[in-house]
């Protein structure tokens, strides 16, 4: 399975980095930051398990999940 290139995460990570300093964000009260916290937790699940399901289907119907490419035996 490939990964996508290492820049990609480094440009979004960049890229938030400047959005918050521009833009800086206040929780206010402890419980949003909870709110948050769990939303968050909550979202990061969600889109590993997305992830995962994603794969399976790819793995169980042989093919590829990078287009253009030729499915490897895992």
């Amino acid at each position: 399975m490939r990964m996508p290139v290492p820049w990609v995460f480094v440009i979004a990570y960049l890229l938030g980095i400047g959005i918050k300093t521009v833009v800086p964000v206040s929780m206010g009260s402890a419980s949003w930051l909870l709110l948050a916290q769990i939303l968050g937790i909550v979202m990061l699940a969600a889109g590993a398990t997305l992830a995962v399901w994603a794969q399976l289907i790819f793995h169980r119907e042989h093919t590829a999940p990078v287009p253009f490419e030729l499915r490897q035996a895992w």
